[in-house]
């Protein structure tokens, strides 16, 4: 299964992002599709798309997917836009069995000896927290959040929501969403041991 994972990134990277781009070279299975204003200074993996791409611009390709004005004024803001990828994103993604969101301070190390193709074909989202998920490209799930109300305060609010790694409490979140909506969820410990 191919699998597609999303990072926009915007402002001065980490002095550590090189070792993040070795990790992104040794998962040659995987496509990290990063989007960001910023110049690269170290060799780009194959498996590496780049997209250059303003924050405004980033807003304003949101704004147009959502039809309505957002609340998106620094790039930690985009911590609650995670879960909305899938939809914010489709045209990049419409090649992919699965897309996902990471962080850029993340270590990894052979995701798919973990993440193997009968896991994907278990379930339609793996792993819960918003420094890395995968998620099956369907619209389906991908549209899934427009059925709950929370997304409208959530694009439109300076506060930070957590919602791509609640399940519950005052909002569901994306996962609670999903399988609110009978959509099949992983946990790590389905495939870790505690």
């Amino acid at each position: 299964m191919k699998i597609g994972i999303i990072l926009p990134y915007f402002g001065g990277f980490n002095s550590y992002f090189h070792i993040w781009m070795n990790t992104v070279r040794n998962n040659p299975e995987i496509d990290w599709l990063l989007f960001t204003d910023q110049i690269i200074n170290t060799e780009i993996p194959s498996n590496c798309i780049i997209y250059s791409i303003t924050f405004s611009e980033l807003k304003k390709l949101f704004e147009s997917k959502f039809n309505t004005k957002i609340y998106l004024k620094t790039p930690y803001k985009l911590c609650d836009y995670k879960p909305y990828y899938g939809f914010l994103f489709s045209e990049y993604l419409k090649d992919y069995d699965f897309w996902g969101y990471c962080d850029c301070d993340l270590i990894f190390g052979n995701i798919r000896t973990f993440i193997t193709d009968e896991l994907l074909e278990k379930y339609d989202k793996l792993l819960r927290r918003g420094h890395f998920s995968l998620i099956r490209n369907s619209e389906d799930i991908n549209q899934n959040f427009m059925a709950f109300d929370t997304y409208k305060t959530v694009i439109t609010s300076p506060v930070i929501y957590g919602y791509d790694e609640s399940i519950k409490g005052y909002h569901l979140g994306f996962a609670g969403e999903l399988m609110e909506k009978g959509y099949r969820f992983m946990m790590k410990k389905d495939i870790l041991p505690i």
